[in-house]
């Protein structure tokens, strides 16, 4: 399906997923940011934070949140980590406890606060990485 620049809203949460990427939203050069502004065929994306906007073709962008809203993909597979104060992506972790996915920074705090239980309950981390579980 092809995009315009009208699909998209100051505020949204984008990725940008490049053309080597085959359009992997996880892939390792992909970049989230925020849409500053739009024009007719162009999207701007703010992806350090400094308010201002790179031009970018809106074929290239992923939604992964309107401005305000929660992300569209939070605790999915390689989506949005699932943690509330956390809008990190890609989220490839699966919690064996809770059912959602956690990005890696994420799963390595619970790892490290729940290991002696995660262990004895499960005979392995709380978090492991690779496992792809449909999350409704």
């Amino acid at each position: 399906m092809s995009k315009n620049a009208s699909d998209f809203q100051t505020g949204d949460q984008v990725v940008y997923t490049p053309g080597h990427a085959n359009g992997d939203t996880g892939h390792p050069d992909a970049e989230v940011g925020f849409v500053t502004s739009t024009n007719a065929v162009t999207v701007f994306v703010d992806y350090n934070r400094q308010g201002r906007g790179k031009p970018t073709s809106p074929g290239d962008l992923t939604l992964l949140r309107r401005g305000g809203d929660a992300p569209l993909n939070k605790g999915q597979y390689n989506g949005t980590c699932y943690r509330s104060a956390c809008d990190r992506h890609p989220a490839p972790w699966y919690n064996h406890s809770t059912g959602h996915y956690y990005c890696t920074t994420c799963a390595f705090d619970i790892n490290q606060a729940n290991h002696a239980d995660a262990m004895r309950l499960f005979g392995h981390e709380l978090c492991t990485r690779g496992e792809h579980v449909e999350v409704s």
